[in-house]
C-alpha cells in the first residue's frame, strides 16, 4: 500500500472470524483496528512462497558451509485426504 493508504478501508472486503469461525464480511474494518496495531499486505501465499523456500535453502547452505548444526525438513506431498479436506474448506476462504 502506498503513502496515505488505509488498511482498514482500501481493501475491497474483509472476512471476520471470531473464535476461528467466519461470522461476517465487511468493507470497512475501522471498528476492529486498535491503537498500536501494525498491518501489512502479503498477497497470495503463492506470491512469496518461492522466495521463502529460496531463503530457507540459502540459510541452510550457509549454516552447512560454516559447519554449524541445523535441522531441516523436506516436506512430502500432502496426503490425498488432507487435500480433499482442504478442498472442502477452500470455498469459505475466498
Amino acid at each position: 500500500m502506498g503513502e496515505g493508504a488505509n488498511i482498514c478501508t482500501d481493501i475491497p472486503r474483509y472476512r471476520i472470524y471470531e473464535n476461528g469461525v467466519f461470522t461476517k464480511e465487511i468493507t470497512d474494518a475501522s471498528e476492529y483496528w486498535k491503537e498500536g496495531y501494525v498491518g501489512f499486505l502479503i498477497g497470495c501465499s503463492f506470491s512469496f512462497e518461492e522466495a521463502m523456500l529460496a531463503a530457507n535453502e540459502a540459510v541452510a547452505l550457509m549454516l552447512e558451509k560454516a559447519g554449524l548444526p541445523c535441522a531441516f525438513r523436506i516436506h512430502e506431498a500432502p496426503a490425498a485426504d488432507a487435500l480433499a479436506g482442504f478442498a472442502n474448506v477452500l470455498p469459505a476462504l475466498v
